[in-house]
């Protein structure tokens, strides 16, 4: 009982610092005291934002590095301070274009995903032209849609579809 009573009085104890080789420790466990507080990092998703915020040299005391990390992740932190720690300014991550190739997703997604994440080619064109003229067939409806407009088409009677032609480079 009374070793804990010992033990507890020196854990309440208020730590001292030690200098070793230029650098400050604290009795306690001898934990580094950084020099500088680290800092959060701002999340940015572009390069563009990344050269804005290097220009502006709105926080920059010292030397900055851009510190890639991935092909879609990097991190632009500052120069090592007394104690070799870092601070990380930026963190950026690329958003990068959901595209699905391993499952089944509905014409209306797919157009979707054409849109947003292919370059606009005659090729491209053509296979939006393709997919906006598929019949659907809910009793006697015929929806047409483009990705920017809709038409629906009641019939009563016979239909007549047409075919579009595919090009030997589709296949």
């Amino acid at each position: 009982m009374l070793t804990e009573l010992l033990n507890r009085l020196l854990d309440l104890k208020r730590p001292e610092t030690v200098e070793i080789k230029e650098q400050t420790f604290s009795t306690n466990k001898l934990h580094l005291i950084p020099d500088s507080p680290s800092v959060d990092a701002i999340e940015i998703h572009s390069l563009t934002g990344i050269v804005d915020y290097i220009k502006s040299k709105f926080d920059s005391r010292s030397k900055l590095l851009i510190h890639i990390e991935s092909p879609t992740q990097l991190r632009l932190i500052d120069a090592l301070d007394n104690t070799n720690n870092r601070r990380v300014y930026l963190y950026s991550e690329a958003i990068l274009p959901n595209i699905i190739f391993d499952r089944f997703i509905d014409r209306e997604q797919f157009q979707i995903m054409l849109q947003a994440n292919f370059v606009q080619t005659p090729d491209h064109l053509t296979v939006i032209d393709i997919v906006s003229h598929i019949h659907v067939e809910n009793g006697t409806v015929e929806l047409k849609d483009n990705g920017f407009a809709q038409s629906v088409t009641t019939k009563g009677g016979a239909a007549t579809l047409s075919t579009t032609p595919l090009h030997q480079r589709f296949l």
